[in-house]
């Protein structure tokens, strides 16, 4: 039984390295793809003149999910541009031990988070060939970020939904450079997102001024597929 079991999974990987490059043979006079996939984020914030009087700012970020697409057109067998998609989530903690009225939150608020979504003009750059081939790729474009600071519970805000410490917001330039392997349509990558605007906090009259500044950055493990349109 395992004889079998293991004859059918050499067969399979075998038919699947064929069709795969069977696909690349067809693709080859094909300007246009379509990548997509998702991955592993890890954010990481630090800030500048971050500080309450009633409350520790501590910034805890848990991993997260990364996701894209992206549109390319191929000049050649190394050299593609294209535009695409890249959104970041992960869940957070920033607040601990803050004192709203009389009453103390034992412990961070409840929730937070670190999102970012970015908007790419991309260059890639790959070595053509069989195997496994390195790869390279720089997204320039436009971020829109967001350090949400989490949530007081209800029964200390009279059951009003309010964001007693406001969130950190920013959006500006953005500069994603990305390296990896690929084999065949199979793409293996690290990219790290590097914004050059600060977050800063919120106006909102009804809760405390949050102060200071936030940077935030980001390290991404992602698997991606491509397939060429036409």
């Amino acid at each position: 039984m395992k004889s079998i079991s293991r004859i059918l999974t050499i067969t399979a990987i075998f038919f699947f390295i064929q069709l795969t490059a069977e696909a690349q043979r067809r693709n080859a006079d094909k300007n246009f793809s379509l990548a997509f996939g998702a991955g592993y984020f890890q954010g990481f914030v630090s800030d500048d003149g971050v500080a309450y009087d009633n409350a520790i700012y501590d910034p805890n970020v848990g991993p997260g999910v990364s996701y894209f697409i992206s549109f390319d057109y191929h000049l050649s067998e190394s050299f593609a541009i294209g535009l695409g998609y890249n959104g970041n989530y992960a869940g957070a903690e920033f607040v601990r031990n803050a004192t709203v009225g009389e009453e103390t939150i034992n412990g961070f608020l409840v929730a937070g988070a670190v999102t970012n979504s970015h908007i790419l003009l991309n260059a890639t750059f790959q070595i053509p060939g069989e195997g496994i081939q390195p790869f390279g790729k720089l997204g320039v474009g436009y971020i829109t970020q967001q350090v949400e600071n989490g949530d007081v519970p209800l029964r200390l805000t009279n059951i009003v939904e309010t964001e007693v410490f406001p969130d950190f917001k920013s959006s500006g330039f953005v500069v994603l450079p990305e390296l990896g392997l690929r084999y065949q349509s199979f793409y293996l990558s690290l990219a790290y997102t590097l914004p050059f605007d600060e977050l800063t906090g919120e106006d909102n009259p009804d809760g405390f001024v949050s102060p200071g500044t936030v940077s935030s950055t980001g390290l991404q493990l992602n698997l991606s597929y491509r397939v060429f349109l036409f």
